[in-house]
């Protein structure tokens, strides 16, 4: 081996044995870019239930790449990671990962290399395309449950759920309220495999933001504990500390109807939502009514995440037992604050004939009214429920690893005229916040138009199951 002058034996091995390792690292893989076509809604493509993912993965060989066949999935995968207390045997952190969906698209082998060979510098174009269906197969949800609802809601596909923090287009940040404990991610993935090697040649992923749409359904609501829900509270008033009763309050709050999404997560402009309050006050003897000062609510957002499958519906009373391989991340928006102090009270003749224990009426308490009080005053309010702009909203959704709930808190400011400050009474009911088709396609297309649309598609008829795309 000839030395150039000036050099040393040792720095020239070296250099010649750190080109050929540089040469054959970068050159051995071939180079893959996946182009989405239809870019829609933010820095991310946006899709929907029955939207087509279509677009083209390229492919470029440095040098000349013998392969055996080349793959083009859409997938759809969970991570949840759990950090559990110290003095834990089995170890501190826990980890679970699972592929829910995959999709393979059916290559056209005259759209491939004859010779099965990447030719050095010619590229491969393959057009590919997929169709978002709106459930999953029966087999993605196979673990034990308590409920035949809960693989019901197992087999919907859930929605994208990314880190809390993003960046959107105005370089503006956004609020998900979401944690980094757990995600939810689709993406388009491009693999070339090779003849002998367990590893592809080369895979590339090219990530999406899907939301499905959810009918405008009432919140599923299993096990209603007061630690959950609360639509309904008494309390009673008096003229101070270890004094005499002055009357009983009680306020009642309806179900809210659904709110609608935007396949991005925004909140749809043309749709919004309210919630109606009922306040009734039975005084003692000729007691005044409290004044209403302040009307606050609050969304809270709960979301529940396993290391294993959930076989409920989490709520906080399950979340109450011990579970060192489950965690709850919670965040709290303002919504609204209004000043009821011009609201005013309608007094009403209490009706002899009426059964006091009867739970009909909605203001009706579960105790016996306050004796000697023939009258009682009601208040009525309807509270528009306008979510802010500036957050996005993941719809209501129950998966094997992590569900998304929403309540809405009513805290209502009243002051008596034995009191200094304002005393709050507090209720909190659920929220169920839905996505909504695009205005440009409002029919839900059928499994049979979704599969008719791949080429080569085929699917599997389960009884009682719509069609679905094959998995492999």
């Amino acid at each position: 081996m000839l030395v150039p002058r000036g050099s040393s034996p040792m720095t020239s091995l070296s250099t010649i044995a750190g080109s050929v390792i540089s040469e054959s690292w970068f050159k051995r893989r071939p180079r893959i870019s996946i182009d989405l076509s239809g870019k829609k809604e933010g820095p991310v493509s946006s899709y929907t239930t029955s939207d087509k993912i279509e677009g083209t993965a390229t492919i470029i060989a440095d040098r000349d790449t013998p392969f055996d066949h080349i793959k083009i999935t859409f997938e759809g995968t969970t991570r949840v990671y759990i950090e559990r207390p110290a003095p834990v045997p089995r170890g501190r952190y826990l980890a679970a990962w699972s592929t829910f969906l995959r999709l393979q698209h059916p290559l056209d082998t005259s759209l491939q290399p004859t010779e099965r060979v990447l030719r050095e510098g010619q590229p491969v174009t393959i057009p590919f395309t997929f169709t978002i269906p709106d459930r999953l197969t029966p087999q993605s949800c196979e673990h034990p449950v308590d409920h035949d609802h809960v693989h019901q809601r197992h087999t919907r596909l859930p929605p994208t759920l990314e880190d809390s923090k993003t960046t959107s287009s105005s370089k503006s940040p956004i609020d998900n309220l979401n944690p980094r404990m757990c995600r939810i991610e689709y993406f388009v993935k491009v693999a070339i495999q090779g003849h002998s090697v367990l590893e592809p040649l080369a895979a590339r992923i090219r990530k999406v933001h899907l939301v499905p749409v959810y009918d405008e359904e009432l919140p599923l609501v299993v096990c209603v504990d007061k630690r959950d829900y609360c639509w309904r509270k008494e309390v009673e008033l008096r003229r101070g500390m270890l004094r005499d009763r002055m009357g009983r309050l009680q306020m009642v709050a309806s179900q809210p109807g659904p709110i609608l999404v935007t396949p991005g997560c925004r909140v749809s402009e043309l749709v919004s939502s309210a919630v109606t309050v009922h306040i009734r006050f039975d005084p003692v003897g000729d007691e005044p009514p409290p004044l209403l000062k302040c009307l606050r609510t609050k969304l809270k957002a709960s979301t529940f995440y396993a290391s294993c499958p959930w076989t409920n519906i989490p709520s906080y009373s399950t979340m109450s037992c011990p579970h060192i391989d489950a965690g709850l991340f919670e965040r709290t928006v303002p919504v609204s604050s209004l000043c009821i102090a011009s609201v005013g009270w309608e007094k009403q003749e209490l009706d002899s004939s009426r059964d006091l224990y009867d739970h009909t009426p909605v203001l009706c308490p579960k105790k016996p009214m306050i004796r000697n009080s023939a009258i009682y005053y009601t208040a009525c309010l309807t509270v528009p429920i306008t979510l802010p702009r500036n957050n996005k909203f993941v719809p209501t959704f129950h998966s094997c690893f992590i569900s998304r709930t929403y309540a809405l808190e009513i805290e209502l400011f009243y002051h008596t005229t034995y009191a200094s400050m304002p005393t709050a009474i507090k209720l909190k009911v659920p929220l169920h916040i839905a996505s909504s088709r695009r205005p440009d396609n409002p029919r839900h297309e059928s499994f049979d138009l979704a599969i008719s649309s791949l080429p080569g598609g085929s699917a599997v008829q389960v009884p009682g199951i719509p069609m679905l795309p094959g998995y492999n």
